[in-house]
C-alpha cells in the first residue's frame, strides 16, 4: 500500500463549467485546465506558499475546450489545445504582456478539422516538434512545425484511419466513435502509437513499415467496452515496453510488450503485421498480487511528466540503422494486471516519469496509483 505520497492541495480554478482536462508541464510547475465555459486557464506554482498562482485566462474557442498539452520546454512555452468546434490551436507565452491580463498567451496557428478532435499529444522532443491527433472519423493526423522558429506554420506529415470499422455518427465524441492514443517514449526504437479504437475495444500498436506507411501491428485485447486512455510508460533501460489503459468497462489494465527477434527467410517481408495475443482479464488470478493500489484525493493528480532529454536529432523514418534505432521486431503482448477498484468508468491513466508507479481516475470521484 501506498502511503504518505505526497502533500494534498485544494485550489479552486474558478471555471463557470465542466473541467474537461488538467496538464502539468515538464518541470511539473505549470498547469492548464480547460472547460466547457470556452476557457482555457495557466496556472503557477509557487514554490514558497506552494498554491498554484493563475498565470491568465481567456476564451480560448467556440465550444467546450476538451483537450490541452505542452510541448517539450526546449520548444519554449508552447501548449496546444482543441475543442468541440472542430479545432486545435498553438498558443505562446508572450513575457511583455502583463499577468492576467488575458493576453499573455498568443494563437500562433490554427488548424481546422470537418470532425471534433477527441485526444491530441505532442511527440517526444527527440522526434521533432510534431503534434498528433485524432478525430472522430477514425483518423490520426500529424503534424509537424518544419521552422520551430516559425509556429505559425505547421505541415501535416502523416493521416492514416485507426479502423475499418467507422459509424456514420462521426461527431459523437463520447460514444463509439471515441478514440485515444499515446507515443512510445523510447529513444532506442522507431517512432510508435498505441491507439484505443473506438468500439472495436482494442488498443492497436502503429508503426512504419518498409514503405514508410504506418500500419497496425500487435493487438492489446480484452476489453469489454470502450478504452477511454492510454499511456505508454517511459522505458528507463528495461527491456520490455508498459502500456497502461482505462476502460468504460471499470477496469484499468497494464500490458507488457517484449521485443522477440524475427528470424526472416529469403525473400519474406519482416515487416509482415505480427501475431496478436488474446487475453481474459476477468479470469480469477489474472491480478498481479504484488501491485498495490492507494486512494488519494481527486485534487491531488501527479505531474504527468514526459521522459525525454534534449540531445537526439529528430526521426522520421521508422526503418533508420543510424543513431542506434532498431527495426521494427516483433512483440509478444502479455496482460499483466487487470483491476477493478474503480468500480466505476476509468477515464484517465498515467504513468510517472520512471514508468514504475500507474496513476488512473475515474467516476468514482478517486485517483488511485499502482506501483509494481
Amino acid at each position: 500500500m501506498l502511503n504518505n505520497l505526497t502533500q494534498i492541495t485544494h485550489f479552486s480554478p474558478d471555471h463557470e463549467d465542466l473541467i474537461h482536462d488538467v496538464s502539468y508541464d515538464f518541470y511539473g510547475k505549470r498547469l492548464i485546465t480547460c472547460s466547457s465555459d470556452l476557457k482555457i486557464k495557466v496556472f503557477d506554482l509557487n514554490e514558497e506558499t506552494g498554491n498554484w498562482d493563475l498565470n491568465d485566462s481567456w476564451r480560448a474557442h467556440d465550444a467546450s475546450v476538451l483537450k490541452v498539452g505542452w510541448a517539450h520546454p526546449e520548444y519554449g512555452q508552447l501548449f496546444a489545445s482543441c475543442s468541440l468546434d472542430r479545432s486545435i490551436k498553438f498558443w505562446e507565452e508572450q513575457e511583455s504582456e502583463n499577468r492576467k491580463g488575458g493576453r499573455r498567451w498568443q494563437e500562433k496557428h490554427k488548424i481546422p478539422f470537418k470532425n471534433s478532435i477527441t485526444s491530441i499529444k505532442f511527440s517526444p522532443n527527440h522526434q521533432g516538434l510534431r503534434l498528433a491527433s485524432i478525430s472522430t472519423d477514425g483518423v490520426l493526423r500529424i503534424f509537424e512545425a518544419m521552422d520551430i522558429i516559425n509556429l505559425s506554420n505547421w505541415t501535416l506529415t502523416d493521416e492514416f484511419e485507426v479502423t475499418n470499422n467507422l459509424s456514420t455518427n462521426t461527431n459523437n465524441s463520447h460514444g463509439e466513435n471515441h478514440y485515444c492514443f499515446t507515443w512510445c517514449h523510447s529513444r532506442s526504437l522507431p517512432p510508435m502509437l498505441a491507439v484505443g479504437c473506438g468500439k472495436e475495444n482494442v488498443v492497436k500498436i502503429f508503426r512504419m513499415d518498409l514503405n514508410n506507411k504506418w500500419q497496425a501491428q500487435e493487438v492489446l485485447t480484452g476489453h469489454n467496452d470502450l478504452v477511454l486512455d492510454v499511456t505508454w510508460a517511459p522505458d528507463m533501460g528495461r527491456q520490455s515496453q508498459l502500456i497502461g489503459t482505462a476502460c468504460k468497462d471499470h477496469y484499468v489494465r497494464i500490458f507488457k510488450l517484449r521485443q522477440e527477434k524475427v528470424k526472416t527467410s529469403p525473400g519474406k517481408n519482416s515487416s509482415s503485421l505480427l501475431q496478436q495475443q488474446s487475453f481474459h482479464p476477468n479470469a480469477p488470478g489474472s491480478a498481479d498480487k504484488n501491485i498495490q493500489n492507494s486512494n488519494i484525493h481527486q485534487n491531488s493528480l501527479p505531474n504527468n511528466l514526459s521522459n525525454s532529454s534534449m540531445t537526439s536529432p529528430p526521426i522520421r523514418g521508422a526503418l533508420s540503422n543510424g543513431g542506434g534505432i532498431k527495426k521494427p521486431s516483433k512483440f509478444l503482448v502479455e496482460l499483466m494486471s487487470a483491476f477493478n477498484d474503480h468500480e466505476s468508468e476509468v477515464w484517465k491513466v498515467e504513468f510517472n516519469i520512471l514508468g514504475t508507479i500507474l496513476s488512473s481516475s475515474g467516476d468514482d470521484g478517486k485517483v488511485r496509483l499502482w506501483k509494481g
